[in-house]
């Protein structure tokens, strides 16, 4: 991923995805197309960002299988209080 944010909460997506060296991040006040270009060679040509990228792939789709959101509200739907939620936790 080459992120360069511009606005709002797209500064702390873009330090994410560099915290988890998904991708890298441009400036948008200084980058230059150079700068853009070589970003970008390195995206495509080093295969450890991707290995990186297809392993949070992997994770969100186990995350997903979980169904920890459709399991809430499900529980919520059936009467559930807050606070035995909490408790079951």
């Amino acid at each position: 991923m080459l992120a360069v944010p511009l606005m709002r909460d797209q500064f702390d997506c873009a330090e994410l995805i560099e915290y988890h060296r998904l991708g890298l991040c441009g400036d948008i006040e200084n980058v230059k197309t150079e700068e853009l270009s070589s970003m970008l060679e390195q995206l495509l040509t080093d295969d450890s960002w991707q290995v990186r990228v297809n392993g949070m792939k992997e994770e969100f789709r186990r995350v997903d299988a979980l169904n920890i959101g459709v399991n809430l509200i499900e529980r919520v739907a059936a009467g559930n209080s807050l606070d035995q939620l909490r408790s079951s936790a």
